[in-house]
């Protein structure tokens, strides 16, 4: 049963999560070049 949670609503939280932080990283990476 957690599994199944984990691959529903829960993945797509940490999809997003991922997403985000991948987003943020790439911004202070070209701040950090200029």
């Amino acid at each position: 049963q957690f599994v199944r949670r984990l691959g529903g609503y829960t993945g797509d939280c940490l999809g997003a999560v991922q997403q985000v932080t991948e987003v943020v990283f790439y911004l202070l990476l070209g701040i950090a070049m200029v």
